[in-house]
């Protein structure tokens, strides 16, 4: 049985994946930097990371608290816009 297991290519993800990988993805270069980090709301994570204009916040709290389905252009744009 394989140790590790590589995750999904990007291209393979669905949107709300897409969303929910950047989250983590954002999480884990800040956690090294950031006291308690991964206690911070989305919103304090982006400001955190000085990329509020990107919009991330609101996207990820859709679609992690609203149900919302973001598109592919969506998850793309903000993946572009965070620099991940």
């Amino acid at each position: 049985r394989k140790l590790f297991v590589r995750p999904p290519a990007w291209d393979r993800l669905n949107p709300e994946q897409k969303v929910r990988r950047l989250y983590a993805r954002l999480l884990g270069e800040l956690s090294p930097y950031v006291k308690h980090a991964a206690a911070l709301s989305p919103e304090g994570l982006v400001s955190a990371a000085k990329k509020e204009e990107s919009g991330f916040a609101a996207l990820y709290n859709a679609v992690r608290y609203g149900g919302a389905q973001p598109d592919q252009v969506q998850a793309d744009q903000a993946r572009k816009r965070l620099d991940l």
